[in-house]
Formats: C-alpha cells, structure tokens, sequence
C-alpha cells in the first residue's frame, strides 16, 4: 500500500506528544527584506484585552485587517495575520485566515440585542472560545503602521510561512494519534486486536486539508463496533489480522480476503459509517452464510410444539427484515409478517380472542393478537392463542440454526386482512379486505351477500383518501362507498343507505359466518395448538 503509518497502539499512547510552545521566528538579514511598501488606509484601530494579559490588537483596511494576538502561549501568538472579513450570519462577523492550511477564524464579532458588541476569541492554547472587552485607550494608542511593518517582514522572514503552510508530517501524526484512540476502543468492545493501518500515501494534501481523514478508519472501526453486539460480529473480529484503509477518488470497496479487510472510500461518500457497516455485513462467513445472515439466525429463536411436530420461528425485531413469525415443520415454514409495533412474538390471528390483553396498544388492539412468549431465563417459550397457553420447547442454538438454514420458507397462504364490513336491513353483507404486506395493502376485494353466502364482485377502489374509499365496478353501474359517515351502496344511480359494522367487534363472524375464509388454513401455530 505504498508507505503505510502502521498503528502500534502501545508506543501511541505511551510516548510524549507534541510541544505546545509558541513557533520560534526565524529572522532573516534586515537586507534581503525588501522595501516595506506603503500601508494601507486603515478605518478602525481597536485593541481587545482578556484574562491574564490576553489581547488582540486589529487594524481594519476595507474589508481586511490585521491581526495580533498576545499574552498567550502559542504558535499563533505575535504573528500579524492579514484576515478577511467574512459573514457569519446576520448578526456575526468573522475574521478569517489561514493556519496549517486550514481556515482559520480566531476573532468572531457578534451584534447583541440592544447593539452591544461581542468580540470572542479562538485561539490553540484556549480551551474555548474566550470573551475579550475593549479596551478604549490602547485603542487611541494602537500603531497601525507598526502593524503593517510587523506583518511585511514576517511575510518575508518565514514566520508567517511557518505557520500557514500545510504540515503533512504533523497531520500524520495528529490523525495517527487520533486513529489509535478509535482503534483501542474497538479492541475493548471486541475482544481482539488485528493490526489497523492507514495508506496516508493514498491522501492528497488537499484532502488531508479539508478532512479529518483518521475517519477513513474510524467509519469501519465504527461498524466493527457495532456488530461485536453480536456473536458472528465478535468472531468475525477476532479471525481478522489486519485492517487496511484508505482514500479513493470516487465511491467505496470493501473486501476481505486472507484475513485482511480492505477498505477504501472518498470523502465525499454520503452516510460512510452506514456504507461501512454494509459493506462488513455483507462478508462471507467460514459458513458460506454473509455476516449479516449470520447475526439474523443468532438473533432468531425457535421452539418445538409439545408433540414434537411443528416448530415456530420468532424473527428478530429489526427494520429491514422479515419481521414476525415462521410456523411449520423443520423441513417447510410460512412466514407471517407482523407490523413492528405489535411486539416481538405477537402475530394477527383475528379467529383468537383475548379481551386481557392491551385493546390499544400503539393503535393496535391486541386482543387479536396472540403470541409466541420468550422466557426472561431465555431457556423457555410458550405459546399464548387467544386465553390458552401450552408450553413450548426452546431449541438450543446448534439446532436451531440447523432448522434456520435449512427449512424452506413460504409466504403465509392467509395473506388477507379484513377493511371494511357493512349491512342492510335485509341481512345483506357487503365486505372489503385488503392485503395485509406493505406492498398489496392497497390490493382491495369487495364481496357481497347472505352469511355463508358471499360473492367476490368485480370492483375496484377508484378513489381513496383519507375521507374513505369508492369501490366500482367497469361499468360504474354498482358503487360501494365507504366513508368517516358511513356507508352506501349505489346500484344503477339509486343509493341504499347501510349500517357500519364495526371489524373489531365482528371477526368471528368475518372469519367464521360469513363464509369467505372458513376451512382456509392460516398456517399459524394456532391452527394446530
């Protein structure tokens, strides 16, 4: 990787760091200076006095001005800055220059209310930002010719040179430092210690300007972080032996081979700690499995019914997978998604019943809900449909990852959830449901008649919002209207008042009288248990 910083953590936080004292002016022969030109017409002098001798002496020229600071041990103390005056916001002006190649603003302005004048200091040797007040006859006094003088010659001495100009060598050395500081606190979390390293080689000066580029580590250090949560994370690490970083001109790689993780990425990547963390689940485990399968079976758990035939898979509750549950055999499951609100191990079965539970938790009314129970010991599991519970067996992780890689899984064949019920004075049912993923929820069916006797009608939804839905059939000769008042049905013009069933009060009827589902398997561990 060219001439790579390797990281040895011990001698970085063991060995001295850098001195703080003030850059020491080299002064050339007063002869190789040239001609001090003339100065410029200055509009303002001020001088600002702080704590302990602190003070900034100013010279404005147009939208320039000279700046000093004093009484302050460090690099940037009696160096006469020439700033630019910048806007920092409607009531705030900065003086801006250059120190290390970076913008450097030590002296903010700021308009208060009433108009007082705020001036605020920023300075290496300051451990904040420090309030300075004006003194008014230093002020008179302040030599801004003196000034101009001061600044010619350290332009032309090296001073100012010193301490503008970009010091590779010292921001290797402070983003090294910084690096080792990531790299130690990965290594507590996850219990190992690969060699990290950073191609600074790859880093153009520009870069390493405008950029604190330790983070090229940090960001996968960051993801390394997060997933030694997880078993497969931690075991991932400790197999590691080395980490590579390094800055690309444009997008990001990441790849394990050998031991090795190489990470590249640019700057100016969106969210690099999310692509970071993509890229290390995406590594293929000694399993053949990804990192991120992986870490989704250790965070599964899987029980076995009580006559040993049938097993129910409780997902991880995690965004962006298949959240809910998977019932079946240890050889076929059928996955029934389940809103993330609903908790952990519950799922819809609208055929149970349970009027203890939470009738509106989060919007939902769990009395529909039965679940799959986790014991806190987390070596038990019971199921609870409706007001009975049986107990379950909790498999151990070796099994139940056997059964996770290997069942095959189906959708769920009960993929309905009912939307709308309504009647007329002659017991006529007129019902609507929809799919229940995100994805077919606004796939709605209308059915009409007696109980036991209703007719899937060839109707679509043409307008839904949030006052309600119109079902209507291609003709447009039968309407169903469903909305916050009510509901109608329009046959050939001719509107029919109908009475709102409440869904929450009715689903034994929905799923048991009216005869649309009856006989249908939910393939839920309540159809068996």
């Amino acid at each position: 990787m060219g001439s790579i910083a390797a990281l040895f953590i011990g001698c970085l936080l063991g060995c001295g760091g850098a001195s703080t004292e003030a850059t020491t002016t080299t002064t050339t022969n007063a002869a190789e200076v040239p001609p001090l030109p003339p100065a410029p017409t200055f509009g303002s002098t001020r001088v600002l006095k702080g704590p302990e001798g602190l003070k900034v002496e100013l010279a404005e020229f147009g939208e320039e001005a000279y700046l000093r600071i004093t009484g302050l041990s460090s690099p940037v103390a009696g160096v006469v800055f020439q700033t630019q005056l910048q806007n920092g916001g409607r009531t705030r002006t900065e003086y801006v220059t250059t120190r290390d190649g970076h913008p450097y603003h030590p002296l903010h302005k700021e308009t208060m209310g009433g108009g007082t004048i705020r001036w605020t200091l920023y300075a290496p040797g300051l451990a904040e930002g420090t309030v300075l007040e004006w003194d008014e006859e230093g002020s008179a006094a302040l030599d801004a010719a003196e000034l101009h003088a001061v600044h010619h010659q350290q332009a032309h001495d090296g001073t100012l040179d010193a301490i503008q100009r970009f010091d590779r060598d010292a921001a290797i050395a402070s983003n090294t430092e910084s690096l080792a500081r990531e790299v130690t606190r990965t290594n507590e979390a996850c219990g190992a210690s690969p060699t990290v390293e950073l191609d600074f080689d790859s880093v153009p000066d520009e870069v390493m300007v405008s950029h604190s580029v330790s983070s090229l580590c940090d960001d996968v250090l960051g993801a390394f972080r997060n997933l030694c949560r997880f078993a497969p994370g931690k075991e991932l690490y400790a197999s590691l032996q080395r980490i590579e970083c390094a800055w690309r001109a444009e997008g990001s790689s990441l790849t394990l081979d050998d031991g090795t993780v190489s990470w590249s990425v640019a700057t100016d990547v969106r969210n690099r700690h999310e692509v970071a963390r993509d890229g290390v689940l995406a590594v293929q485990m000694p399993t053949g499995q990804t990192l991120d399968q992986e870490i989704t079976y250790a965070q599964s758990s899987v029980c076995r019914s009580p006559d040993g035939e049938h097993i129910v898979i409780v997902h991880p509750h995690v965004r962006g997978k298949p959240m809910g549950i998977s019932y079946g055999t240890a050889e076929e499951v059928y996955h029934s998604p389940q809103v993330e609100d609903a908790g952990r191990g519950w799922f819809f079965d609208p055929r149970q019943s349970n009027t203890n539970n939470n009738r509106s938790y989060r919007g939902l009314d769990l009395a529909f809900y039965s679940h799959v129970n986790l014991g806190e010991d987390g070596a038990s599991c019971s199921l609870t449909c409706g007001e009975r519970e049986t107990e379950w067996t909790l498999l151990p992780r070796a099994e139940a990852r056997t059964i996770l890689t290997s069942a095959e899984s189906k959708p769920a064949p009960f993929d309905r959830a009912p939307y709308a019920l309504a009647r007329d004075r002659r017991g006529i049912y007129y019902y609507v449901d929809r799919g229940n993923t995100p994805e077919t929820r606004n796939d709605f069916r209308v059915y009409r008649g007696r109980r036991g006797q209703m007719e899937l009608l060839q109707m679509q939804d043409i307008v839904s919002d949030s006052e309600g839905q119109i079902f209507a059939t291609a003709s447009g000769s039968l309407r169903f209207l469903v909305d916050n008042e009510g509901a109608h049905w329009v046959e050939n013009e001719r509107p029919k008042e109908l009475r709102r069933v409440p869904i929450e009060d009715n689903y034994q009827l929905i799923m048991e009288q009216l005869g649309i589902y009856m006989g249908q398997r939910f393939e839920l561990p309540c159809d068996d248990h």
